[in-house]
């Protein structure tokens, strides 16, 4: 499972609780392998075709292709003697896959992998940015209540 369903958690800041915010748990192990599945999809060289999943990049330094893969699957004995497979470091700098799990974990709790071909059709085609219509300007109340203004 690439996440779990939300799960209501309270925010605490200086020992108060001022708030309440949705946690989703990431299947990082899946998400990782799923992600370096793709790392290894090619064009097709006769016809051109580019296959779901293939993963575009920009010009980038090699720096950042050592950090997307900055992790093996190893296969280890856990604590209770069992065998296991584990993600472990390379190289000390992960920070490019890291960011790649979670962009395809909130990919997916927004609902991105039921897109259909027309629907990321009209997302490519899109115009940048979009032109907002302004707000009427509002005076704002002072909170005079003893509630913190952090998440406000």
């Amino acid at each position: 499972m690439l996440f779990s369903a939300p799960q209501i958690t309270d925010i605490v800041k200086g020992g108060q609780k001022v708030g309440k915010v949705k946690v989703w748990g990431v299947g990082v192990s899946l998400i990782k392998t799923e992600i370096y599945g793709c790392l290894k999809k090619r064009v097709d060289p006769d016809t051109g075709a580019i296959p779901d999943g293939y993963c575009h990049f920009p010009k980038r330094e090699p720096s950042y292709f050592r950090g997307l893969t900055a992790e093996e699957v190893v296969l280890v004995t856990n604590k209770k003697g069992f065998e296991e497979y584990q993600w472990q470091k390379k190289y000390k700098r992960n920070e490019p896959l890291d960011c790649r799990v979670y962009a395809r974990a909130a990919a997916a709790v927004v609902g991105m992998d039921r897109w259909s071909n027309e629907r990321w059709d009209r997302e490519r085609g899109m115009e940048y940015p979009i032109a907002v219509p302004k707000a009427k300007q509002t005076t704002k109340k002072k909170n005079n209540n003893n509630t913190s203004s952090f998440w406000n």
